[in-house]
């Protein structure tokens, strides 16, 4: 049972952080016509800080 949640929370991480990452950058990407290695860039600096403002959030909703 375990090993099941571990897979869906991984399938969410995929689908509400990098899943929009992705499109973010891929519309400035063409753009702006960036390269993909400044895509590549950009996509993994949005993914880390979606994952910054869910972890924030996550801590928020917890304290009391």
């Amino acid at each position: 049972m375990e090993g099941e949640i571990l897979i869906s929370l991984r399938l969410w991480q995929i689908f509400f952080i990098i899943l929009p990452a992705g499109v973010i950058t891929g519309y400035f990407a063409r753009r702006l016509e960036l390269s993909t290695f400044y895509q590549t860039l950009l996509t993994a600096f949005v993914s880390i800080l979606i994952m910054f403002i869910f972890s924030f959030l996550n801590k928020r909703n917890y304290c009391d």
